[in-house]
């Protein structure tokens, strides 16, 4: 399991902003055949809306921002 803060910066229309979040993943990784190994990722990030209040029209709602993922991975040991 791993689980972190998460920061974003960027610039939207030359005002400089950022976000703090959170990051989680689960990972599990097992033998898959002589030097091989497999792996399963599940991960998510959430943080509070990108758009400031002035940002939208009012008939617009903000919400969180999050997304998810999954990997999958076959690793060669050498």
């Amino acid at each position: 399991m791993e689980f972190g803060p998460a920061l974003h910066l960027w610039s939207f229309q030359n005002d400089v902003r950022s976000r703090i979040g959170a990051n989680g993943a689960i990972v599990y990784e097992w033998l898959f055949a002589g030097r091989f190994t497999a792996s399963v990722r599940v991960e998510g990030m959430l943080s509070k809306s990108w758009f400031n209040p002035g940002d939208v029209p009012p008939e617009y709602e903000r919400r969180a921002t999050w997304r998810y993922g999954v990997g999958l991975g076959l690793r060669y040991r050498l």
